[in-house]
Formats: C-alpha cells, structure tokens, sequence
C-alpha cells in the first residue's frame, strides 16, 4: 500500500512538472509573440529623401506616404524644407508609396498633380519602398514634375435680378481631385482666387443660408483667366 501510493506521488509529480514546463513554454511563446506585435505596431524606420525640380531645384511642397496595404493606417504627409529635404517618423513595418496629391494631405496645393517615386502617375508603376526591423532606411531622390501655372481666377456672382450677391461662397474644385477652395464675394459680388492652372475646376456659388445657389461650372483649362459670371437661384431650381 505504501508502495502504491509512492508510486501515485511520483506520477503526479511527473504530471505537475510537464504540466509546468508546457505552461512555461506556451508563456514564452506567448511573450514572443506579444513582443512581435509590439514591434509591428511601433515605428521602426524613417523614409527620407529630397523632392526636386526636373530642372534639379529643390520642390518645396507637400510630400505624401500612403502604405501598400489597406489594412496599414499609416499613412502620412510632410512637408519638404527649403533644400528639398524631407523625412518621417518612424513607420511601422510594411510596404509603402511616396507621392504628390495622393488624397493624404487634406488640402493639397494642386501645385503638381498626382504623381509617384520615381516619378509615374501610374500608381502600378510606382516604386515600392519596404520598412523592416534590420533593414537600412529607405532614402530616395524624387523627382516631382513640373510646376503648374499660378494663374488668378476671377468671377462676379449675382441674383436672378441682376443685383450684385455680396457675401456668398464661391468654391473651387479641380476635377478629378478632391480639394474644395472657398472665397467669398465682395460688396460688388466678385471674388478672386490664385489656382495653379493646367487643370479643369469645377466653380459653384452658394448663399449663406443656401437658400440660393448657382449652377456647377465646369472651366476649361483655357478658359480659367476669363472672367466668369455665377448666377444664383432657389437651391432647388439651380440644380441642374
């Protein structure tokens, strides 16, 4: 009997000490894992670089990072400095596309229109540059294109009547993009704005109480130094 339950206690005790080494070993793999997703989800390298001109000057300007993967939120926009240099904070790793006008910044100045390292607006064409723990940082020269035309854009908006409309909205938007400009009309109902040129916008006027609004115009490229004439009308008769 004595025997028997030596036995018993030895069994058990082998029991209790397997059952120990495989909660060490499933903690430490759990602490692994756990470090490993620490890291994922820490920044581990920049991107640096240096916008320039294709006539080799510096572009001073919006530069954007957007990551390959939807499922990486890290997405970001810096500013170039006077030199053209321009750097992140450390990003989390993953792969990831540096451009011009790629929706990141919310008011993009349009300067140039979308384009990607190493100088392609097509997005499948653009070249990807990978942040991993242990791997180098990434460092490029991107070369941006050529500035738009600063041009200025004038319009006069008025009532059905003829009457100036002081005070009311005017947006800018340039189609295909996503920026939204907004002036406002002087006491003789015009209005100015400076846009870089070499692209269509779409222009609406609106009252404050957007009770009257002006049909959307579409202006031509060409045509963006003529002056032109907003008409406002009921919200819902303006529509077109």
């Amino acid at each position: 009997m004595k025997c028997h339950d030596h036995n018993a206690a030895r069994l058990q005790l082998g029991m209790i000490r397997r059952a120990g080494l495989m909660l060490t070993i499933t903690l430490g793999l759990a602490g692994l894992l756990s470090s490993q997703d620490q890291i994922e989800s820490q920044g581990v390298a920049r991107i640096l670089g240096t916008a320039v001109q294709p006539d080799g000057t510096p572009a001073i300007g919006g530069i954007e990072i957007e990551p390959v993967s939807k499922e990486n939120p890290s997405a970001v926009a810096v500013i170039s400095g006077i030199d053209g240099s321009f750097e992140t904070e450390k990003l989390p790793p993953g792969r990831y596309r540096v451009g011009v006008d790629l929706e990141i910044n919310i008011q993009p100045d349009e300067a140039y229109g979308r384009t990607y390292y190493p100088g392609t607006t097509d997005r499948s064409n653009a070249v990807e540059l990978e942040i991993a723990q242990g791997l180098p940082e990434p460092r490029i020269v991107f070369v941006v294109p050529k500035v738009r035309p600063l041009i200025q854009l004038r319009g006069t908006v008025v009532y059905e009547d003829g009457k100036p409309a002081a005070g009311v909205d005017v947006f800018f938007s340039p189609v295909g993009g996503y920026s939204i400009a907004q002036v406002w009309t002087d006491s003789k109902g015009n209005c100015s704005q400076k846009k870089y040129g070499a692209v269509a916008y779409r222009i609406q006027s609106r009252s404050r109480d957007s009770k009257y609004e002006s049909q959307v115009q579409v202006v031509e490229a060409v045509d963006l130094e003529r002056p032109i004439l907003l008409v406002l009308r009921g919200a819902a008769s303006a529509k077109p």
